[in-house]
């Protein structure tokens, strides 16, 4: 299960029992998800609409052969909806063992003279990563 090589210890096939990845109905969020589907994985996809979300999860499960999946709905622009999302995780799943941090908002703004940036222009994954998981732990 492990290779050491460069001085270090290296998990070779970690497990993959639960997975979340945010930004996942389209692009490499999407490709991402549904690799992990493929693995055997658990997939748990974070979209910003029920409606994309509903699709994504179905083409991952007709691409994947997968039906273990589900969809949770938040803007990541929101510190509070990312509170949110935590809350339903924690709630929902047993435990994680991956986080694709792939969804994050960035407001576009224009550096121009005298212009301010908007008071909150960037959520980052690392906001995603604190919420969902807590202190980072070492592994078991």
């Amino acid at each position: 299960m492990s290779e050491t090589y460069g001085g270090r210890t290296h998990l070779r096939d970690p497990p993959m029992n639960t997975c979340i990845v945010t930004g996942a109905s389209s692009g490499i969020g999407k490709e991402t998800a549904v690799a992990l589907a493929q693995a055997g994985a658990h997939v748990a996809i974070v979209c910003r609409t029920q409606e994309s979300g509903e699709r994504t999860v179905c083409e991952i499960r007709d691409r994947a052969q997968n039906s273990a999946g589900s969809l949770f709905v938040a803007d990541l622009a929101s510190l509070g909806a990312i509170r949110g999302l935590a809350g339903e995780l924690d709630a929902a799943l047993p435990r994680i063992d991956v986080l694709v941090n792939n969804g994050f908002y960035a407001s576009a703004f224009s550096p121009r003279k005298g212009s301010k940036p908007p008071s909150r222009s960037i959520t980052s994954p690392t906001s995603c990563s604190r919420a969902c998981l807590g202190p980072a732990r070492p592994l078991e």
